[in-house]
């Protein structure tokens, strides 16, 4: 709960009510989620290929 708590003083001073700060908190830790699952993906990628995205 601490850490919930932490991540959600991220949204404050911006006027949101509390769904909308746990809403807005839930869409950017599902964002960061994704986007950290692509960047693994990429680099097994490049090491089974032995290929860069530059190559």
């Amino acid at each position: 709960m601490a850490k919930y708590e932490y991540e959600l003083h991220a949204f404050d001073g911006l006027g949101l009510s509390d769904l909308d700060r746990d809403a807005a908190l839930s869409h950017l830790l599902a964002f960061v989620r994704q986007h950290a699952l692509a960047e693994q993906e990429a680099r097994e990628a490049a090491l089974a290929s032995s290929l860069t995205d530059e190559q």
